[in-house]
């Protein structure tokens, strides 16, 4: 495998990248729900469920969903969206707003 060459751009786009691929893992692969105060959230310990996904498959899509959600939290106010963990799931449920400004 050639090297990616070492540059501020690539870091930049492979950020980006994967800044866009978290969020599309969460909402797509987790469980959709909808809070008491009516927003929808999704359950990133619950995959979505699909009939033809086996058991493995789903556990699978589970620790996507997670490993997306930890790296939302590492990026921090970095990120560019809001991502807030709903309280009384202990983490469990999340609920996605754009940032303002």
């Amino acid at each position: 495998m050639k090297a990616l060459p070492e540059s501020k751009e690539v870091l930049q786009l492979a950020v980006a990248i994967a800044d866009d691929a978290a969020r599309f893992d969460i909402e797509m692969n987790s469980r959709r729900v909808t809070t008491d105060e009516g927003d929808v959230a999704y359950d990133i310990d619950a995959a979505e469920p699909h009939a033809e996904q086996s058991e493995e498959d789903r556990a699978r899509t589970v620790r996507t969903a997670q490993r997306a959600a930890l790296y939302i939290i590492l990026r921090g106010e970095d990120y560019p969206a809001r991502m807030r963990q709903v309280p009384g799931t202990r983490g469990r449920f999340v609920v996605f707003s754009e940032r303002e400004g």
